[in-house]
């Protein structure tokens, strides 16, 4: 089939959105025609893969908007917004290009989001929606102060007006001949949950390839944590966790991979904990580094409240134990067998419970050995991306065919 995608963020190599986006394109790509609408910011990188690893069906609409309709953006300050008219944009192109190929269907991949509209809604085409999700309302005890909990409310409450009272939302959810979401916190969101529920399914939007675990062999219990430092990720719930486990033990340590505003906050749990000489703060790096450093750990530390969390299946992959809180993404992607999932309580039972988990798992190291197994097996069994093209074919055929 000749199959447009939306795919905003997308490109080779990367975490978080831009790796699910390319992830997505390259399994549709196995067995489609695929003409990618993406930004124009992601060319160099995807340009520079295919150089490296040509794919014959696969092109790419690349489409940013014009300088005096962008100036006001600046990295991540106003991308919604700024995401929000570049549909526009990518409808004008798209739709031009459309008349010369005759598209078959269309399909949305990122933003994986469930609260803006997209621009296959208004193509003369079926698509399927997503998978698309939202972060659930966090849970204001785990927020540190007053401002963060009215921000956190405001959020929320605006993704919810935007849902009710956006027409090309609506649209959106109208049109689209099947809806994936990424768990069953989104289908039940509001109207999704009224007008939508025949035709939605649940797919999760991320996965991993296999990852192969060297076992760490030395004395030390070592932890990780990847992701950036702010409050969704729950950074500061896991270096308050660590400090408690850490008291009177000489052969733990914990590595942060990333940077982000809570760094500061960071460094000052360290400082008064007195726990300087177990605890490594690195800076990004290329995402190989990374996986060997997760390849090398004993546990990965993840108390993030996001409701997808790509980097998890990763550690999985890797063979670690996750230690994760019940709630959001990973809740759905860790087990009993593959990990702890800690529930939700107040800011210091939850600590405390974060803190137990990472003792349970150095108190029995063969527990801790049969479920980085259990957690690499999981991974191998549901969440690779050689899988998603079977997924893609069976809709495409179902959408097709009715």
């Amino acid at each position: 089939m000749k199959v447009l995608v939306s795919a905003y963020a997308c490109e080779p190599d990367k975490g978080s959105e831009p790796g699910v986006g390319w992830q997505w394109v390259i399994a549709i790509a196995a067995n489609h025609d695929v003409w990618v609408c993406t930004k124009g910011n992601n060319k160099d990188n995807i340009e520079r893969e295919l150089r490296n690893k040509p794919i014959p069906n696969l092109h790419f609409i690349y489409v940013d908007l014009p300088q005096w309709l962008s100036f006001w953006k600046k990295g991540q300050r106003g991308v919604h917004l700024y995401y929000y008219l570049w549909q526009f944009a990518a409808f004008f192109h798209s739709i031009k290009i459309h008349r010369k190929i005759g598209f078959d269907i269309g399909h949305h991949i990122t933003f994986v989001n469930a609260w803006l509209w997209t621009f296959l809604a208004l193509m003369p085409i079926p698509f399927i929606w997503g998978p698309i999700g939202t972060n659930r309302k966090l849970p204001p005890q785990l927020l540190p102060n007053i401002y963060e909990r009215a921000k956190n409310l405001l959020r929320y409450s605006f993704q919810i007006l935007i849902r009710s009272i956006d027409p090309l939302y609506w649209i959106s959810v109208i049109r689209a001949d099947v809806i994936l979401v990424i768990n069953k916190d989104t289908q039940n969101i509001f109207p999704l949950r009224y007008i939508a529920k025949h035709k939605i399914d649940i797919e999760p939007a991320i996965g991993t390839d296999p990852i192969h675990h060297k076992s760490n062999r030395d004395n030390i219990f070592n932890v990780l944590f990847v992701g950036r430092f702010i409050l969704i990720k729950g950074v500061h719930l896991a270096m308050e966790a660590f400090a408690i486990f850490s008291k009177e033990k000489e052969n733990v340590r914990f590595t942060l991979i990333g940077e982000g505003l809570l760094e500061k906050r960071l460094l000052h749990i360290v400082k008064e904990a007195r726990i300087e000489d177990k605890v490594s703060i690195v800076r990004w790096m290329p995402r190989e580094f990374a996986i060997a450093a997760m390849s090398k750990s004993d546990a990965f530390l993840f108390p993030t409240m996001e409701g997808a969390g790509m980097v998890v299946l990763e550690a999985m992959a890797a063979g670690l134990p996750v230690i994760c809180l019940d709630f959001g993404g990973p809740s759905t992607m860790v087990d009993d067998k593959s990990g702890i999932r800690v529930a939700i309580k107040s800011y210091t039972e939850t600590i405390a419970a974060l803190s137990r988990a990472l003792e349970f798992l150095y108190n029995n190291p063969r527990i801790k050995d049969s479920m980085g197994s259990c957690a690499a097996e999981r991974v191998a069994n549901l969440y690779t991306w050689s899988k998603k093209s079977e997924i893609v074919d069976k809709y495409y055929k179902h959408i097709i065919s009715t």
